[in-house]
């Protein structure tokens, strides 16, 4: 029931029946937002978020389930879930709760974007600056950045700047 609900709100909705069908066409690309349920019959929710938190950072991930708990709402806060929906859920609480997760991820990339700029700077060259402390965190934002950038411009070569790092994290 939940697709076509969405579908009328102008969202371009896929649906999969189970995690591992879900994470294939994620890994095709062009996907911003995850809603899945806990239970599915090849493995959990829990697993899935990890999966898509490891994998595609840039996805934004909320959870609609019959079975909530303290435990599973916890697990799915520490996998990055943007929100914990409860069924039955209000429609106007889904169709918020999309929206705003769409806007969150819409400012997480702008940010990630003025934070890691990539400059074409030739034909297929592109240009990373790094500037400031380079931890795992801000690292796997700047590599989701330069993956998209490279895919978008069809990029034949990469130059790493990192004259302007203070620190370095292993």
């Amino acid at each position: 029931p939940t697709p076509p609900l969405l579908e009328q709100e102008a969202y371009h909705v896929d649906t999969a029946g189970e995690g591992e069908e879900a994470l294939e066409r994620v890994a095709h690309g062009g996907y911003e937002l995850v809603l899945t349920d806990l239970r599915m019959e090849d493995m959990d929710g829990i697993t899935l978020l990890h999966e898509l938190q490891t994998k595609h950072p840039s996805i934004v991930t909320v959870v609609l389930t019959g079975y909530a708990s303290i435990e599973s709402s916890i697990d799915a806060l520490r996998q990055g879930v943007y929100d914990y929906l409860v069924k039955p859920c209000v429609v106007d609480d889904l169709k918020r709760t999309v929206r705003r997760a769409l806007e969150h991820r819409e400012q997480r990339m702008r940010i990630t974007e003025l934070s890691s700029p990539v400059v074409e700077i030739w034909d297929g060259v592109l240009l990373l600056p790094v500037v400031g402390t380079l931890d795992d965190q801000r690292a796997a934002q700047m590599s989701t950045a330069l993956f998209e950038a490279v895919r978008e411009k069809g990029a034949r070569a990469v130059l790493v700047d990192i004259t302007g790092c203070t620190v370095v994290d292993t």
